[in-house]
């Protein structure tokens, strides 16, 4: 499956099972992004264990909501060594998701294929944590 391909599967299913961990949102550290933070962007941050390495390429993944079938992507080529890889999501993809969850995931190229992380199941405002996106 292509980048794009999984980023298609990540919008209509909502849910990319990978081997590395799921990404964070330094807004939202328990996964409940709340109204007061809308408006601005949103930093995805992506930590995978022992770093990020030089020549790893790594896509982002923010599925479009539950009426909003439009996502965004976006990709980091990693030049030199890091702890961590981070994205920042425009509002307009954040704002139009209130009250619903949205799913977050990641892909990463590098010389050994392609890895994705599993899915973050952002809340936005008064999203309920079982619901679907």
């Amino acid at each position: 499956m292509t980048v794009t391909q999984k980023a298609q599967a990540a919008q209509t299913t909502g849910e990319v099972r990978g081997r590395l961990p799921a990404p964070r949102v330094a807004e939202a550290p328990d996964g409940h992004l709340t109204d007061a933070e809308l408006g601005r962007p949103v930093r995805v941050r992506i930590t995978p264990e022992g770093g990020v390495t030089s020549g790893q390429t790594y896509t982002l993944l923010w599925a479009g909501g539950r009426d909003k079938p439009v996502g965004y992507t976006d990709t980091v080529s990693v030049e030199r060594p890091a702890e961590y890889v981070e994205f920042e999501v425009p509002p307009a993809y954040v704002t139009p998701h209130l009250d619903q969850v949205v799913p977050v995931a990641y892909v990463v190229e590098d010389g050994e294929g392609e890895r994705t992380g599993d899915t973050l199941r952002l809340r936005i405002g008064e999203a309920d944590a079982e619901a679907g996106a």
